[in-house]
């Protein structure tokens, strides 16, 4: 059975070395970048992605803009938009507005992301 591919972007070294242990251990193959620049190299490299987990801010390039472009580059591409700076409420907004399978508030429980990775993913 082939691991289903997880890419996660996020900023912060810490976020994205807790999900790379977390999912692994839940049997998926981790694919990490630091900002959304590194995001989009990284699907157009590996057309294999099933899932993206997304920060919206970060430098460089921003999770929006970000998400716009992996939804240019894979229509049908999973992605969870996550977020320690925005109120619910407005993630919520945003999440419909850009055609996302789910949002997270940080912290997130890892509960929730792994419901969201087995109906999506």
């Amino acid at each position: 059975m082939t691991k289903k591919r997880v890419l996660v972007v996020d900023d912060d070294e810490v976020i994205r070395e807790f999900l790379l242990f977390n999912l692994e251990e839940l049997g998926y193959k981790v694919i990490l970048a630091s900002d959304g620049v590194e995001a989009v190299m990284k699907v157009i490299e590996n057309k294999g992605v099933d899932f993206v987990i997304l920060d919206l801010m970060m430098p460089n390039l921003s999770g929006k803009n970000t998400l716009k472009i992996l939804k240019q580059l894979r229509p049908e591409l999973p992605i969870v938009i996550c977020t320690g700076y925005l109120d619910m409420e407005e993630l919520v907004g945003q999440a419909d507005n850009q055609d996302v399978v789910g949002c997270l508030s940080k912290p997130f429980s890892f509960e929730r992301l792994e419901t969201l990775l087995k109906a999506h993913c």
